[in-house]
């Protein structure tokens, strides 16, 4: 195997590690402030509530927690000289405890109140549960990952490999956060006209909290990207943040003068069936654009030449 393959499965093996690290954090900041807020409002058809809200965790949470923990230790394999072997031990094991609490503690209350109904205590457990063994051992994960990612394009220089990171961190978290948002839209339907409007308005804290952890940090990158024309690492085509900024452009306009005013605004004052399918059957075309844009950060993570010196 030559030196070059060698590159390439490490940059690879980094690059999954990282979007599966912060795709996982940002899944789970959605579910402790979005959604865990919601089951104590939900009374109507609270059974096919928590049916819905464990089909999806099946499908768009295990399997990707399972896959970061995996990456993790592919770390010691195809990264172990690029990085100091504490470093990557601390991910691991951050990343057992984060992913053993979403298995077998977090998961198993799901089941229980899909079969039992609400209990506030279990609740309780449940959000306690997740802050202490699921986001706080990933907020630390995500700091060492940050650290990784300084020490991985330490050849470039200071103000564009700092400018790539926020980026690449932000447009990476969101992606977690706006996977589940695009297909929790279902459960939607499930919750009764009755229990709506406390469903809809139950978050953590408020629109504000939801505009910290993820309006914020979803449009950051858009406005980073235009520095990014001119402070980019020098390996990586102008093309494109290029292309990353028009989508971005698009996906705002959109949300703007459709999402946001004729749907989400709307079902903050009423309930509405037709809506909710409209945002079910559109959104798609929306978050569609969105992959294309992550596509094409880690396109640009895989452009960074590592080996040039002087850019």
């Amino acid at each position: 195997m030559t030196s070059q393959d060698n590159s390439k499965q490490s940059k690879w093996s980094f690059l999954i590690y990282s979007i599966l690290t912060l795709y996982y954090f940002g899944a789970i900041i959605l579910t402790y402030v979005v959604d865990y807020p919601t089951f104590q409002n939900v009374h109507e058809h609270f059974q096919s509530f928590m049916n819905l809200t464990v089909r999806i965790r099946e499908i768009g949470f295990i399997p990707p927690a399972i896959l970061m923990l995996l990456s993790a230790f592919s770390l010691l394999r195809f990264n172990q000289t690029d990085f100091p072997r504490w470093t990557i031990w601390a991910s691991i094991g951050l990343a057992i405890i984060s992913v053993i609490t979403s298995l077998f503690v977090v998961f198993p209350i799901y089941l229980d109140m899909q079969s039992l109904g609400f209990n506030a205590e279990t609740h309780q457990k449940l959000v306690t549960s997740s802050m202490s063994f699921q986001i706080i051992p990933t907020i630390i994960q995500c700091i060492i990952l940050i650290g990784l990612l300084n020490i991985y394009f330490k050849e470039t220089q200071p103000v564009r490999r700092w400018l790539f990171i926020v980026i690449f961190f932000l447009t990476f978290y969101t992606f977690g956060f706006a996977m589940f948002d695009t297909t929790e839209s279902p459960i939607w339907l499930s919750v009764g006209e009755k229990d709506w409007m406390a469903f809809r308005h139950s978050g953590t804290m408020g629109f504000a909290g939801f505009a910290v952890t993820y309006l914020l940090p979803g449009a950051l990158p858009m406005f980073l990207m235009i520095p990014l024309f001119w402070l980019r690492p020098k390996s990586i085509p102008l093309y494109l943040p290029v292309i990353r900024f028009v989508l971005s452009l698009i996906i705002l306009f959109v949300t703007a003068t459709y999402f946001a005013p004729k749907i989400q605004f709307e079902l903050d004052k009423r309930y509405s069936l037709s809506l909710m399918e409209d945002y079910w059957l559109r959104n798609y075309g929306r978050y569609s654009l969105g992959v294309i844009s992550y596509i094409l950060t880690a396109w640009m993570f895989l452009k960074i030449d590592r080996n040039k010196i002087k850019q």
